[in-house]
């Protein structure tokens, strides 16, 4: 059994069907947690709410969305994302938060999620949509072999022909001066080249198998 966790790209955004997701195309039987547009810390909830259900046999593939997205959470709604385009409550999140805060948050959800995961025993595999992923920095005893690769899937999608720099300056460049860019995607300039033809910013159908071949020749 594979259990997919994540945001938009896992969820199938932009698809015309569920069996153009790359996770029909690894050829086994599936669960999809992805929710579209949901944060790090999010993707971590719901693993943690579905940890019962995961097997020392089974793999999971998460997908790492970008870290300009925070978790909120409220009695009606419980933990829920809140987005750089919600732009009045996420400049109340924002406070005097530092681009420090995101980073570190993003880091420990990450070394969380493997805690998690290598007490179950399973198998995994982590990637990220796009941006860079800094965690070295704070000594957290993250493994880098359960990433698909160090590149971002756009950079790898688009030929390495540019990428959203979520880490830091897109954030910087963006909330902090009043420019709703942090969360990526509002611009196609990266989202070229055949595996994103036809749409804005997700991967088509091409990119949905090239995904699936990669995840293949990673893990087996």
């Amino acid at each position: 059994m594979i259990h997919g966790f994540g945001c938009s790209w896992t969820a199938g955004a932009e698809l015309t069907t569920w069996k153009h997701l790359y996770l029909h195309f690894l050829g086994e039987e599936y669960i999809n947690y992805a929710k579209q547009g949901i944060c790090l810390g999010q993707v971590l909830h719901i693993l943690i709410s579905n940890i019962n259900k995961i097997k020392s046999t089974d793999t999971v593939i998460l997908d790492l969305p970008p870290d300009a997205r925070m978790l909120d959470e409220d009695a009606e709604q419980g933990f829920y994302t809140v987005s750089t385009y919600q732009l009045e409550k996420y400049e109340r999140l924002l406070c005097n938060k530092t681009l420090e805060w995101f980073r570190y948050h993003h880091a420990l959800c990450i070394y969380t999620i493997q805690k998690l995961l290598d007490d179950i025993g399973c198998k995994y595999l982590m990637w990220h949509t796009y941006g860079r992923l800094e965690y070295k920095k704070y000594n957290l005893p993250i493994d880098d072999t359960k990433f698909l690769s160090t590149s971002s899937m756009t950079e790898i999608l688009n030929g390495h022909q540019g990428d959203f720099d979520n880490y830091p300056s897109v954030l910087e460049q963006s909330v902090m001066h009043g420019v709703e860019l942090a969360d990526g995607g509002i611009t196609g300039d990266i989202f070229t080249g055949i595996y994103f033809e036809g749409c804005e910013n997700h991967p088509n159908e091409l990119g949905h198998r090239k995904i699936a071949e990669l995840i293949l020749h990673k893990i087996g």
